[in-house]
């Protein structure tokens, strides 16, 4: 019996030192030389210089958007204010109003309840691939709710035509159920719209993405994924996390903090920049967490939902009276509804299983094989 835990102990010993040689270590800078340190450090300072600058180009963005909405006229609520910058040829300027128009009848159906306003402006600032579209939440009773889409000269004759490219956004629940009260108007500006970036689902999500694979690597990896995983598992508070999440977590394919970030996160709050064009990645959380509340609405009712919408308490709060169930349940119902089939914990993959697995029995059989035995 000895021999045979000799052999045992022996086949640890050398898994140990295996793993100890072939598991990376930490890597010192000491081998660097001088002029490697000096490039290293100069690219991170350019690395933190162009953080900063975007994060400053997103707050300037937000700034400009918010005192567009301020400048707006009084606007009624049964006709929505549409206002187009004389640069955008007449032919385009047509197509966007009536892609609006469109997008606010189907939101408001004959009873429109709230101002909305958009804005199309021709932005040199703007990447000539992409336009950007932001939303303002109005400041005042009766102030309008404001989209205002910046889009490069480029790409003006492409403004409107994608089914990923809806206008109304956030502003689509003001039309079509009223002002908020005062917890769910809170709620939006303290989550920055990320539940609420629009009622009517675009076509691409519809269609191309209506159930996500969360096995797949890039998406787990890089697309904010394991959120949807943890809710889909029953973990209550990811599911929290994806209905409101905290504005200071770190948005899908952040792979560090960005500079300003605390200055991101509550910096003109109701006011959100959105740039748009290959605007949804696969399978990643903001797929899922962009629609909650426009699949929460067509869930429980137009009806119900405006007076949840309209209502003195929480959507949570609403939710579990009506429901008899907290609101958390309904949104890993939801996941689970958009996600395909997937195993929650840990998991085994089965070639690495199994190959550890026979070498185990096969070290094993060996020692049995060879080890000394006493003769009795």
């Amino acid at each position: 019996m000895i021999p045979l835990l000799k052999w045992v102990a022996g086949t640890l010993l050398a898994a140990v030192v295996a793993f100890t040689l072939l598991v990376p270590k930490r890597v010192s800078d000491s081998y660097l030389t001088d002029d490697a340190r000096l490039r290293r450090d100069a690219w991170n300072e350019y690395q933190a210089a162009r953080d900063r600058a975007i994060a400053l180009h997103e707050l300037r963005a937000r700034a400009e958007v918010r005192a567009l909405a301020v400048a707006l006229p009084a606007v009624s609520p049964q006709e929505p204010l549409v206002r187009i910058d004389p640069r955008v040829p007449p032919g385009d300027a047509a197509r966007v109003r009536d892609r609006f128009a469109t997008e606010w009848r189907e939101a408001t159906g004959n009873a429109p309840r709230y101002p909305v306003a958009l804005v199309v402006r021709v932005d040199t600032a703007v990447a000539e691939r992409w336009f950007r579209r932001a939303v303002a939440l109005p400041e005042s009773p009766g102030a309008p709710c404001a989209i205002v889409v910046s889009v490069s000269r480029v790409q003006l004759r492409f403004l409107g035509l994608a089914g990923s490219q809806r206008f109304l956004g956030a502003c689509g629940f003001f039309a079509a159920f009223g002002a908020p009260g005062t917890e769910v108007a809170s709620w939006l500006r303290a989550t920055r719209l990320a539940s609420a970036r629009y009622l009517a689902v675009p076509w691409s999500i519809d269609d191309d993405s209506s159930r996500l694979d969360l096995r797949s690597g890039y998406a787990f990896y890089y697309g904010g994924s394991i959120e949807l995983a943890a809710c889909r598992s029953g973990r209550i508070s990811a599911c929290a996390d994806l209905l409101s999440p905290d504005p200071r977590a770190l948005p899908p394919l952040e792979s560090a903090r960005p500079a300003l970030w605390d200055e991101l996160a509550s910096y003109e709050p109701g006011t959100e920049v959105y740039s748009a064009g290959s605007q949804w990645s696969e399978a990643s959380r903001i797929e899922v967490q962009s629609g909650l509340l426009a699949a929460l609405a067509k869930d429980v009712g137009w009806e119900r939902f405006g007076q949840m919408w309209r209502g003195p308490k929480s959507l949570a709060e609403s939710y579990q009276a009506e429901a008899g169930r907290p609101l958390t349940a309904w949104v890993e119902d939801q996941v689970a509804q958009r996600t395909l089939p997937y195993r929650a914990g840990p998991g085994l993959p089965a070639v690495p299983t199994a190959l550890g697995m026979a070498l185990l029995l096969l070290g094993l059989g060996l020692g049995l094989r060879f080890a000394p035995r006493r003769v009795s």
